[in-house]
């Protein structure tokens, strides 16, 4: 503001008497070039008039690192996930068709273990300098964090194909990283576009990513989302929706799959299944909710209910398998609720209580958690064994009671004669350890024969008995009488009771 403009100023402010304030005033003199000055005029007595002047370039300054840092990404320099998130919702307010891309490094977990993750933050450094330098300027960048990074680009202009491809290229160009190592990475993009796949910011990403998955599990280098990914992503979105109505209601279904004792082939106990029986909808399997429940950070609710349900089980005096999450392992209440519940089931009447891990999670497990569980008395079994590393050394490192043979390893028994000298070494390890050996996926009874000869102790899969309603068999399996496999509910009589809730109003 000039010395003339401040004049006129002050006159209107003596004239009517209303105060004049304005902000971020350039300062003027030869001493004050580049301050910014807030000016407040306001009437005195007799017509006169007050002038301030506050020097507030420092707090200007200040408040513009301060909103910097709040829509970058520290790391790499790039606009973060909020700065993202607002400037997709206003070109979705403008009308602007927009391809949304996310992208998604490959392996980059190993390149943090094996590396460090200084090697991991340059690798991020590389690919978001990339992004950042080699794309069109009207295409916006941003980390979302982790490995994650997301581009907006105009979609009257570009196709989103060759956004996909652009993207996948760019990555692939060797990165350099301390000490010199040099590696080549890779990415997965997943893309989604407006108006077309959807007009609202969440639908958009939630599609985008949807597509992201897709691409990973296909082993492609990218996908545009089609429609039934689409249908796919909204039918998660409203499973999502209804997970507090589905513990408020208990609509955890505990099933039931016999374990088959080889010799007697009798029913000696079962492992515990989740099934979500919504009414008016039907039973959804685990593959479908599980995810589901660990974005929301609810595994361990469920895992509660089938510890109930389990201990409930045991009271006809055959064991009942219990699964464990990965997440369940950290859980500091975890050993105190296996505690209470093995305590509970300790007398004549009730059988064994198992709880089982894969052996990945096994592998990547803190021992300790493991240890006091055994220490406690439960009795650890190591499920899919052979679908993963296959290492004994778990095994060796801690008393475990049970090994679940994956059904890839056995399924080749019937036809290869090499599968078979493998199972029987596993077999004769795990015997010299002290492990029961159950076999999975068994299909018919020639599997069955051969395991029997073999000399493992327990079968499960389909020839035996398919996952029941607990609701169905807990009178049989209450029973203190021998089971044979024959008295297993059917197919048919499953399908019907699933039936039955699909048809329930909800």
């Amino acid at each position: 503001m000039t010395t003339v403009g401040l004049l006129e100023v002050a006159r209107r402010v003596a004239t009517t008497g209303e105060p004049h304030h304005q902000r971020n005033v350039p300062a003027t003199g030869d001493n004050l070039v580049g301050r910014i000055v807030d000016v407040s005029v306001l009437p005195i007595d007799d017509g006169a008039v007050a002038m301030t002047f506050v020097d507030v370039t420092d707090q200007r300054a200040a408040e513009t690192r301060l909103r910097r840092q709040a829509d970058t990404d520290q790391l790499t320099g790039l606009w973060n996930r909020s700065r993202l998130r607002a400037e997709l919702n206003a070109r979705l307010e403008r009308g602007e068709p927009t391809i949304v891309a996310l992208l998604d490094l490959n392996r980059f977990k190993m390149v943090n273990d094996s590396l460090g993750h200084t090697a991991g933050d340059m690798l991020l450094q590389a690919i978001a300098d990339r992004l950042g330098h080699s794309l069109p300027t009207d295409w916006v960048v941003a980390r979302l964090g982790g490995d994650e990074f997301a581009v907006l680009a105009p979609a009257e202009r570009t196709d989103p194909h060759a956004v996909g491809r652009r993207l996948i290229d760019l990555v692939r160009q060797p990165a350099q990283l301390s000490n010199g190592v040099r590696m080549n990475p890779a990415a997965s993009v997943g893309i989604s576009v407006s108006p077309d796949d959807a007009r609202s910011l969440g639908e958009l990403l939630r599609f985008a990513d949807t597509a992201l998955y897709a691409a990973k599990r296909s082993g492609d280098d990218f996908r545009v989302c089609s429609a039934s990914q689409r249908r796919r992503a909204q039918h998660q979105d409203r499973l999502f929706a209804g997970l507090d109505e589905s513990f408020e209601h208990r609509q955890y279904e505990p099933y039931a799959q016999p374990i088959v004792d080889v010799l007697t082939r009798q029913i000696v106990g079962v492992e515990l299944l989740a099934r979500w029986a919504i009414p008016g909808i039907g039973v959804k399997l685990p593959a479908e909710f599980l995810p589901l429940l660990g974005m929301a950070g609810r595994t361990s609710e469920l895992t509660d209910l089938m510890m109930e349900a389990g201990a409930e089980l045991t009271h006809g005096g055959r064991f009942v398998s219990l699964n464990l999450a990965a997440s369940d392992l950290y859980r500091t209440d975890l050993v105190g609720k296996v505690e209470g519940l093995l305590a509970a089931t300790k007398s004549e009447t009730c059988g064994d209580l198992w709880f089982e891990l894969v052996e990945s999670e096994l592998l990547n497990a803190a021992a300790p958690n493991i240890d006091q569980l055994i220490d406690r008395g439960a009795r650890i079994a190591v499920d899919d064994f052979g679908a993963a590393f296959s290492s004994m050394q778990r095994i060796v490192e801690h008393d475990i009671s049970v090994l679940k043979l994956d059904r890839a390893l056995v399924a080749p028994l019937t036809s290869n004669y090499r599968a078979r000298r493998v199972v029987k070494a596993v077999l004769e390890a795990a015997h010299d350890l002290g492990a029961t050996v159950v076999a999975e996926g068994i299909e018919d009874i020639e599997g069955c024969e051969i395991l029997e000869e073999l000399g493992c102790d327990m079968v499960q899969g389909f020839y035996v008995g398919r996952p029941a309603p607990v609701s169905i068999v807990e009178p049989m399996l209450n029973s203190p009488e021998p089971l044979g496999a024959n008295f297993w509910p059917p197919l048919a009589e499953i399908q019907a009771w699933e039936v039955g809730v699909a048809r329930t109003r909800p």
